[in-house]
């Protein structure tokens, strides 16, 4: 009988030390799944901002330089770096044609003032003649 009980014993010992590693591989399974989870959801903010950031330097694109850009199928960085590429080439060609239009405005603006300066002296020698010819009037009306 003592054999028995120490055969129950054994299996006892053998049946709590194997419950206590099967917990312990459920608390392992447990983690690993809220690991998971967290992955899944660091993967699902990294797509969301991959197309965030794609349409916002497509759209910045537009705007800046008037050009749609393609939206590849993947958002890969490589794909990324390529679109902010073009983007940086967009604002290029824009501050170029700014600073083109901005020679241009200076240019137009030099005219205006010589056209304006050329009205004041003429309109100084129309006043001069009108007082020449007022004066000329009165003096032969006098005569």
């Amino acid at each position: 009988m003592s054999k028995l009980d120490g055969i129950i014993s054994i299996h006892s010992e053998q049946k709590i030390a194997q419950d206590a590693l099967l917990k312990e591989k459920e608390l392992q399974i447990s983690s690993l799944l809220k690991e998971l989870h967290a992955f899944k959801d660091c993967l699902a903010a990294k797509e969301e901002l991959n197309s965030y950031l794609q349409s916002s330097i497509s759209l910045i694109c537009k705007r800046v330089g008037g050009e749609d850009m393609e939206c590849p199928a993947s958002y890969d960085r490589n794909s990324l770096e390529k679109q902010i590429s073009a983007l940086m080439q967009c604002i290029t060609s824009s501050e170029d044609r700014n600073a083109e239009l901005q020679a241009d405005k200076e240019v137009l603006r030099k005219q205006m003032l010589m056209c304006r300066e050329e009205l004041e002296a003429t309109k100084l020698k129309i006043i001069e003649q009108e007082a020449l010819r007022n004066k000329e009037k009165t003096e032969a009306g006098q005569v």
